[in-house]
C-alpha cells in the first residue's frame, strides 16, 4: 500500500481511480500508539488503520459526494494521553446528479461522471476523463488528451 502525500497546507486528495481499501490519507502524532477516527465520518467513507494512522476508502468511490472531508482523528499514546488532530481530505472528482443535467469541468485535468440521465458533460482544457454512466449523454472533451 503506497503512503498518501499530504500537500503544502497539510490536506490530502483522493485520486480519480480510488478503490475501496485505498489509502487516502495518513493521521501522524509522534509517540502515538494508536488512532481512531471520532468526528465527520457520519456516513462511514473511511476506515483507519488503529496501528499506522494510514485512512483508507471504505467505499466505493462514486459513492462520495463531496469536494472535501475534515476528519478528526484522535491519536493515544502509550499512557492513555489522547490528541485530536484534524485530516482534511480533498476530492477533485466531478460528479453528476442521477437527474440528467450538463457539467462543465475546469482548466485542469478533471474525472467527471454522468451517472443515470441524459447528462451533458463537457471536460474542459485538461487531460479528462469522461463517464457518461447509463442514459442518452453527450460527452465532449474539449481542448486536452481526454479519455471518454
Amino acid at each position: 500500500m503506497t503512503t498518501p502525500v499530504a500537500d503544502e497546507n497539510g490536506a490530502f486528495t483522493i485520486r480519480p481511480d480510488v478503490v475501496i481499501g485505498d489509502a487516502v490519507a495518513v493521521a501522524t502524532v509522534a509517540g502515538a500508539a494508536s488512532y481512531a477516527i471520532t468526528g465527520g465520518n457520519d456516513a462511514n467513507l473511511f476506515a483507519i488503520d488503529a496501528d499506522t494512522g494510514i485512512i483508507t476508502l471504505a467505499v466505493s468511490g462514486a459513492q462520495l459526494s463531496q469536494d472535501a472531508y475534515e476528519l478528526t482523528v484522535e491519536a493515544t499514546n502509550n499512557e492513555g494521553e489522547s490528541t485530536p488532530i484534524t485530516v482534511k481530505i480533498y476530492d477533485d472528482t466531478i460528479r453528476g446528479t442521477h437527474n440528467g443535467e450538463g457539467i462543465g469541468g475546469t482548466l485542469g485535468a478533471d474525472t467527471i461522471y454522468g451517472y443515470c440521465g441524459d447528462d451533458f458533460l463537457n471536460g474542459g482544457e485538461g487531460a479528462d476523463m469522461i463517464y457518461g454512466g447509463s442514459g442518452a449523454d453527450m460527452l465532449v472533451g474539449a481542448k486536452g488528451n481526454d479519455m471518454l
